[in-house]
């Protein structure tokens, strides 16, 4: 079913690369005890920058959309994957449709943070969040 559409598996693609990015953040415990030698109050500040992060984001993102009349919609890309999804399919496969969807999303969230550990301290702190960036530069066209 996503096999045969591409706008579907580009928007699972995006979604579930979303989903593997975040949840590998939470592997960054590890990472910062055993590279840099933090304790427990040093890596739970480094946490807090995720926090601090994600609310200005959510206040920029309100700002530039309420400047801009409501037109930003980068907010709202699962949203529209699985409204897209929906309108795509005959009601005979659409639940089997959202499913798939949601099953490659949630397999890239739960299986980034096993790999995340390794690959940092494969090829570096810099390198590794670097492959980050690069792979979301690639899927910028999918949008």
């Amino acid at each position: 079913m996503l096999c045969a559409d591409i706008i579907a598996i580009l928007l699972t693609v995006h979604t579930s690369f979303g989903y593997g990015v975040i949840f590998s953040f939470f592997s960054f415990r590890s990472i910062l005890d055993e590279s840099y030698g933090f304790d427990d109050l040093e890596t739970s500040l480094a946490y807090l920058r995720l926090l601090v992060g994600y609310g200005l984001a959510i206040v920029i993102h309100g700002l530039m959309e309420r400047r801009t009349a409501g037109i930003l919609i980068g907010w709202c890309i699962p949203v529209v994957s699985v409204a897209y999804i929906s309108r795509s399919y005959d009601f005979e496969i659409l639940s089997s449709a959202i499913a798939a969807n949601g099953v490659v999303r949630y397999s890239s969230g739960a299986t980034f943070p096993l790999f995340t550990i390794e690959k940092y301290d494969t090829i570096g702190a810099g390198w590794a969040s670097g492959a980050f960036a690069f792979l979301s530069l690639f899927l910028i066209p999918s949008l």
